[in-house]
């Protein structure tokens, strides 16, 4: 797998000037705007170019057409006034339901979100509310494992979808299960048939585990909007930003894009 390049100071300094704080009932202008969550103790930061930072995914985005802008202000019906995308990587504290509430009418006028897990207990409201479970442990796999690493694996296992187009898997390292629970979301990509979640933590595999598929990512629709959710957010970190992660970055960006208001 090749590695990025890293971003050279110029740019960075573009993106910093570009990627811009907003607040509650700030303006966002005419710009194609995906704002980015974090106010929830997010530690892998839009603008930083540490190995599991977001810089590269932004450069990315930008050089696709969208301005992404960061939300610290939390999450409200007025911070989420006149944008169509919002995307929440790796939250280390809850939804208020307040928050939950805005969410839920972001999406049924149109809006589109995308949310990266990072641990699973800060997101289990929402994803109740949006109709997905998630697994009590991240989930492992028996074949295409990187390193040798069962909790590190290539995900082949895909739909057809926006977000899969012209996709052959993508790599994950340390993924949370997820499975929808109703008929507005499916499953986008899962492990191999032979993939199982370690619920007791002893590190094998018991009678209570069988192997199974298990759901990675996962897409749907409320209202007029649509949802994406991905148990792993190191997919899109500059350390793993490469081959088929980038290529789902890539997709992500133009499908994000298709809910933001102009």
């Amino acid at each position: 797998m090749r590695e990025m390049r890293k971003p050279g100071m110029m740019l960075f300094c573009l993106l910093l000037v570009t990627v811009l704080n907003t607040g509650s009932g700030a303006a966002h202008g005419s710009g194609k705007v995906v704002l980015v969550d974090q106010s929830h103790g997010q530690r892998f930061l839009l603008t930083s170019e540490e190995p599991l930072g977001l810089s590269s995914l932004a450069m990315m985005m930008q050089a696709n057409g969208v301005i992404p802008k960061k939300l610290i202000g939390g999450i409200t019906a007025a911070a989420l006034d006149n944008v169509g995308a919002l995307m929440v990587s790796g939250p280390f504290q809850p939804f208020s339901d307040v928050e939950i509430k805005a969410l839920d009418g972001f999406l049924q006028r149109g809006g589109r979100l995308c949310l990266m897990l990072h641990i699973s207990v800060p997101v289990i409201p929402l994803l109740k509310q949006l109709g997905v479970a998630v697994s009590r442990a991240p989930v492992r796999d028996q074949i295409n494992l990187i390193a040798g690493k069962p909790l590190n694996f290539k995900v082949i296992t895909l739909e057809n979808h926006p977000l899969t187009a012209g996709l052959d898997g993508f790599n994950v390292y340390g993924c949370w299960g997820l499975l929808n629970l109703d008929d507005n979301s499916k499953v986008l990509a899962a492990t191999s048939p032979v993939g199982w979640s370690d619920m007791n933590g002893d590190g094998t595999r018991g009678q209570a585990e069988p192997n199974m598929a298990l759901g990675v990512m996962v897409a749907g629709k409320i209202g007029k909007g649509e949802f994406v959710i991905v148990g792993d957010d190191a997919v899109f970190q500059n350390k793993f930003l490469t081959d088929g992660n980038l290529k789902l970055a890539e997709n992500l960006s133009a499908w994000l894009q298709a809910g933001i208001v102009n």
